[in-house]
């Protein structure tokens, strides 16, 4: 699995919502978009992890 191309599709997907949520006039639908965006840029830093760690996954506190 290729995970940097992963992380880099998902920070691609995260501007898509950012730049969604500069469009819109409701705050709540903006603030709905800029939530998304935020778990799209946690899926990538997810996928850096794994493409750093050859695919394995470190748990914090865990060997």
């Amino acid at each position: 699995m290729d995970y940097s191309a992963n992380a880099k599709r998902y920070r691609d997907q995260a501007e898509e919502f950012r730049a969604k949520s500069d469009l819109m006039k409701d705050p709540e639908t903006s603030a709905q978009y800029s939530r998304m965006a935020d778990a799209y840029d946690k899926l990538a830093a997810g996928q850096d992890d794994l493409a750093r760690n050859d695919g394995e996954v470190s748990v914090k506190g865990f060997p």
